[in-house]
């Protein structure tokens, strides 16, 4: 019971102080899109400097496969 009298009094408060509740909410938007941004962006790096070194997928997928003896 204590969890959902602990939830009404964190939303009755976020209510209250809406300029926080906006502040927080632009922070966290913030900085899940730039966090999201910073690793997109760093695997498409390293995706293509693994590609320039081979011709294709292909190429790539025998590699990293088991020789056949």
């Amino acid at each position: 019971m204590t969890l959902w009298q602990d939830l009404r009094f964190a939303v009755r408060l976020l209510i209250e102080d809406r300029w926080f509740t906006a502040v927080a909410a632009v922070a966290l938007a913030l900085g899940i899109g730039v966090n999201n941004t910073v690793f997109t962006l760093r695997h498409e790096q390293r995706r293509a400097a693994v590609s320039d070194d081979r011709d294709g997928p292909t190429n790539r997928r025998q590699r990293l496969t088991y020789d056949v003896y």
